[in-house]
């Protein structure tokens, strides 16, 4: 099914979004560094029954990351800060390995989730709370690094010694946003709306209070096939995943970070960078797809789940939102029928 404007295509993604149990998605093909299709599946609201259209903007989850470590190389190619500079003189509090202080954690540990820095669930769920989030970042990261803050706990909030063992760190990622923060002297979120969305046209914000709140679609529950409507929430540590933006907008943002199409924007991270496939470079995954690598990243959030890919040659890719997140081993096998069949229809398979 290479014609994505056919019915038979349209019936084959409507079919898994169905087995799925989303709520409402939204989705884009890239062939040869173009949007060729958008497509728009279900209601961003089940109350109101709004449909999702190509403007509706979605939580992006852990795509998020993929903005945070563009910020960051927009530092680092600024002058202002360096990939192997140590984190600790950058910051106004200690964040030191408890059990290894000597050790310098540095920007490319967090940004390749090698710093040692975990994430202890319930003290990051249990900051989830409807609309924007009141408590600052910087406060937040405090609490949660820096002996004697309020949420410290030295034997949960730190693993392996820095730069030893690759661990998936949510709170590491927010930790970079504050660092470009700080850089920068200027708010995370309007450093990337001055550096990052208005150069690129994008209509993006990190807070529903910077962008059009109803656009944005509401993330979804789902139980016994019946959907309900979630509040939009928030969290402080939300350079790690709480950007809003369209599938469109996500598109073209990759196109302004591949080598081949796009010079805004510092260029997908080379081998030296990227070490393997599925270790994180500045910010992106990769991917095997047979001939060539793609660079992305996937999100998964409450009532949300995300991905987006893009080859590293061809510039071919796709990106699929959804306001429900996929849960149990159906709705992912679906998922990655999915994946696949996006993948193929943006090469011509």
């Amino acid at each position: 099914m290479r014609d994505p404007n056919s019915d038979a295509f349209q019936e084959h993604v409507a079919a898994h979004l169905a087995e799925m149990h989303v709520a409402g998605a939204s989705l884009v093909l890239i062939r040869d560094g173009e949007l060729a299709w958008v497509g728009g599946f279900g209601v961003a609201d089940a109350v109101t029954r709004a449909p999702v259209t190509e403007d509706t903007l979605f939580m992006l989850a852990s795509v998020s990351k993929l903005f945070t470590g563009a910020a960051l190389a927009l530092r680092v190619e600024d002058g202002a800060l360096g990939w192997d500079d140590p984190i600790h003189p950058l910051l106004p509090f200690e964040v030191r390995h408890p059990e290894h202080p000597e050790a310098d954690i540095t920007l490319r540990m967090l940004l390749r989730h090698e710093s040692g820095i975990i994430d202890e669930d319930e003290d990051i769920w249990g900051n989830y709370a409807p609309g924007d989030p009141e408590e600052p970042l910087a406060d937040f990261l405090e609490s949660y690094l820096s002996p004697g803050g309020s949420r410290y706990d030295a034997a949960n909030h730190f693993g392996a010694a820095p730069g030893e063992r690759y661990s998936y760190s949510n709170v590491g990622f927010a930790l970079l946003g504050y660092l470009v923060e700080r850089s920068a002297e200027q708010p995370f979120d309007a450093f990337c709306a001055e550096r990052i969305f208005e150069p690129l046209g994008l209509d993006a914000g990190w807070f529903l209070a910077d962008v059009d709140e109803a656009r944005v679609a509401h993330p979804h529950g789902v139980g016994g096939g019946v959907y309900w409507r979630m509040p939009h929430y928030g969290y402080p540590d939300y350079p790690d995943g709480q950007l809003r933006i369209s599938a469109p907008d996500l598109a073209r943002f990759l196109l302004a970070a591949h080598p081949r199409y796009g010079d805004d924007l510092p260029q997908l991270p080379a081998a030296p960078i990227v070490r393997a496939a599925w270790e994180s470079g500045l910010g992106w995954k990769v991917y095997d797809w047979g001939d060539e690598r793609a660079y992305g990243h996937g999100g998964s959030d409450r009532g949300v789940h995300t991905q987006a890919r893009i080859g590293g040659d061809s510039g071919d890719g796709y990106v699929l939102l959804t306001n429900v997140r996929i849960e149990g081993e159906a709705e992912e096998h679906h998922r990655d029928c999915l994946l696949r069949s996006l993948r193929r229809a943006a090469r011509e398979e």
